[in-house]
């Protein structure tokens, strides 16, 4: 059974939202809620804005996908769980803040939210999903908390403005295209990097410069690297202080050499 409140559709004890009646621009939770279920607003175009409740505890997969005027989410701070693809294509969205309950930002969270320019995260995230902020394309700037240990796949790829991200000494993996087309100028990988993915900063037109401060290996881990290839030619690579050169990087065990791959279609 369900029932429907100020055109919001929940389950009889009123602890999950189902889904809502169409063509409803603003929607207020009602506190006994602690679970929004999968596509529960999905493809709601209208919806302008909505207010969460401190009782909810999950945002479920692709629970808000495809509300394209949405325009600012602020997650309460008991929220523990957000689902894969949870704001994905919400493109009037501008302004998000993240539960301080949330450690692992998953795939494709924030895909393509082109107008999303403010993202607050909190100091315990630990991940960011594959294709998280893919196409975010007017985010400037992010702060990575402290503590982030793995960036995924392509997680930043084509935010076209993003010039500033200070990546934490405690990541560990950068996954392939990570920060490929971004008008970042400089990276600085941390000496607790493992692995940085191929193609990480392709396409990087503003890149100037590299910083890795290596070392040999990590808790038994062989130490490798994937970011040299034929889009690199004109940036300066410094490994803990020296500039080198590509030839010498190539000669060596820490540094696999790797032309540029095409970065895989993804689907919106």
């Amino acid at each position: 059974m369900s029932v429907i409140i100020d055109n919001v559709i929940y389950d009889d004890d009123k602890t999950r939202v189902l889904g809502c009646s169409d063509y409803v621009y603003d929607v207020k939770i009602q506190d006994t809620v602690r679970d929004i279920v999968t596509r529960a607003f999905s493809g709601h175009a209208e919806l302008e804005s909505i207010e969460l409740p401190k009782t909810l505890r999950s945002i479920d997969p692709e629970a808000f996908a495809n509300c394209y005027s949405l325009k600012s989410i602020h997650i309460p701070d008991f929220v523990n769980h957000l689902g894969e693809g949870a704001f994905k294509n919400c493109t009037a969205l501008e302004d998000v803040y993240v539960s301080n309950r949330i450690d692992i930002l998953p795939p494709e969270a924030f895909f393509y939210c082109n107008h999303l320019k403010n993202i607050e995260l909190n100091d315990y995230v630990l991940e960011i999903g594959d294709y998280c902020f893919h196409e975010c394309t007017r985010l400037e700037s992010i702060k990575l908390p402290d503590g982030l240990t793995y960036i995924g796949k392509a997680a930043f790829s084509k935010c076209a403005k993003l010039k500033n991200v200070d990546i934490p000494d405690t990541v560990e993996d950068i996954e392939p295209f990570a920060f490929n087309k971004t008008a970042i100028e400089e990276i600085k990988i941390p000496k607790s990097a493992v692995l940085v993915g191929e193609s990480a900063v392709r396409d990087c037109e503003n890149l100037k410069r590299i910083y890795w401060n290596s070392e040999k290996s990590l808790n038994d881990k062989k130490l490798k690297t994937i970011f040299l290839d034929s889009n690199l030619d004109n940036v300066e690579i410094y490994i803990n202080g020296k500039l080198v050169t590509r030839e010498s990087l190539k000669s060596t065990d820490d540094v696999i050499y790797s032309d540029a791959q095409p970065m895989p279609t993804k689907k919106e």
